[in-house]
């Protein structure tokens, strides 16, 4: 897997603590379930179950539900007023 992050979006991640956290979160509906990425620089409460990958300019932990990785994970910084990082699997906001 290579991690690609926007030099905006590093130096967020490196001014809130080095670390992002990567999860999923499953929506379904009648005829879609679909699994979108979840990203935050703030721990969750399973946090220590996450394993962790050196991202370069910061550290990366991915929820152990990530059984297979994508080819390329993009790490980009969204919002004026209120920053917040966002993770894309292969260039999408959910996991194919």
């Amino acid at each position: 897997m290579r991690v690609v992050s926007t030099p905006e979006a590093a130096s967020f991640i490196q001014g809130n603590g080095g670390q992002l956290f990567v999860w999923t979160t499953v929506h379904r509906s009648f005829r879609l379930t679909l699994t979108l990425l979840e990203a935050s620089t703030d721990p969750p409460e399973d946090a220590l179950s996450f394993w962790q990958v050196d991202a370069g300019d910061f550290l990366l932990f991915l929820h152990p539900a990530i059984r297979r990785l994508p080819d390329l994970l993009q790490i980009e910084l969204h919002g004026k007023h209120r920053p917040h990082i966002e993770a894309y699997w292969e260039g999408l906001a959910y996991v194919v």
